[in-house]
């Protein structure tokens, strides 16, 4: 009935909640290796600019060798954020599908709903900066 309906949203809702909290730790763990990478790409592309400058092609060619293995942990974290629109793309949709008619009687899982739509908002805007970022997706 009724009573069971209203669990069953509220339980949909806190499961939404927590499915939005991994997505943002893996959101966090993309920004982390961006600038992981970003970093050691800039400190490396310079080293190895020097070593070819100066004529250490060995030193030159490991170099590029990790220069390239870099790049492409970059590429990963890229694919992390392709997963993480995924997912929200997702949960937006049962917000707006399943869930987007909530009974004005049920209170709490119209706070419930409010609060996702805005941690859903917050996370996008996380990911869309993420990929404005400086050579964050190179």
């Amino acid at each position: 009935g009724a009573r069971e309906a209203e669990e069953a949203r509220r339980e949909l809702l806190s499961l939404l909640g927590g499915h939005l909290e991994a997505v943002g730790d893996g959101l966090d763990l993309v920004r982390r290796r961006f600038a992981f990478c970003r970093s050691k790409l800039d400190s490396m592309r310079s080293e190895l600019q020097e070593a070819k400058d100066i004529g250490l092609t060995d030193l030159a060619a490991d170099l590029a060798s990790a220069v390239a293995k870099f790049e492409d942990m970059q590429g990963e974290a890229t694919r992390g954020l392709h997963g993480a629109d995924a997912e929200m793309d997702r949960v937006g949709a049962v917000l707006a599908g399943e869930l987007g008619n909530m009974p004005p009687e049920d209170e709490e899982a119209q706070r419930q709903h409010a609060e996702l739509t805005v941690q859903l908002q917050r996370l996008r805007d996380t990911r869309a900066a993420l990929t404005d970022a400086p050579d964050s997706t190179q």
